[in-house]
């Protein structure tokens, strides 16, 4: 994710959401994979094979990159910087980063267990599941995206603040399968403007 920030000056926010936007597909590519692999092979078998499907696919993006960041020279300097400490804006942004994964995080674990807690069927919850990682990939792009027109900082607000008003109030509510499908397209939507916007929102803090 932070690869980007350091090529490209101009539409940078769109490469970011390019990069972030594979996070969201990914997932809900992977959703359905894991879930074939359970119901035939079993649990265990299917941690493993998953396993060996991100070794595989880290080696091969390692390869198809490696050729275009070769000619990329580190400024060099600390890895650690104590006096970014000091900006108090960088302070908050950390915070607010640390209490957002908390959440950010949950619907991936509990939001299948979550659908068949409410009678609405382990199909539903792993479809549901999907449908958020697809909509959190488009998030990621779109709200990037519209982030080089509207600012990354009022697009971090705007997705931090709707992403809480999906988790606080939408899913406490959802008790049917339409609503469970509005959450996963809504909150997925929204949450994924995080990941995309914030990259360059530290580049602007620091």
């Amino acid at each position: 994710m932070s690869i980007p920030a350091k090529w490209f000056t101009k539409k940078q926010d769109l490469a970011l959401g390019i990069a972030a936007s594979g996070g969201g597909f990914g997932g809900m590519a992977f959703v359905e994979i894991v879930s074939k692999l359970i119901d035939t092979m079993g649990l265990a078998w299917a941690i493993r094979i998953e396993g060996f499907m991100f070794l595989v696919l880290l080696s091969v993006s390692i390869a198809l990159v490696k050729p275009f960041v070769g000619g990329y020279k580190d400024p060099g300097g600390s890895l650690w910087d104590s006096s970014l400490f000091k900006i108090i804006h960088y302070d908050f942004l950390l915070l607010s980063a640390f209490v957002y994964a908390f959440a950010y995080l949950v619907p991936f674990f509990y939001l299948p267990a979550y659908a068949a807690a409410q009678g609405l069927g382990t199909v539903n919850g792993a479809a549901s599941l999907a449908v958020y990682s697809a909509a959190n990939g488009i998030g990621r792009f779109a709200l990037a995206t519209l982030g080089d027109y509207a600012g990354n900082f009022n697009m971090l607000i705007i997705s931090n603040i709707l992403s809480g008003v999906m988790f606080l109030v939408v899913w406490n509510v959802t008790q049917n399968i339409g609503a469970l499908y509005t959450f996963s397209i809504l909150g997925g939507f929204f949450t994924g403007g995080y990941w995309s916007v914030i990259t360059a929102v530290v580049g602007q803090v620091v």
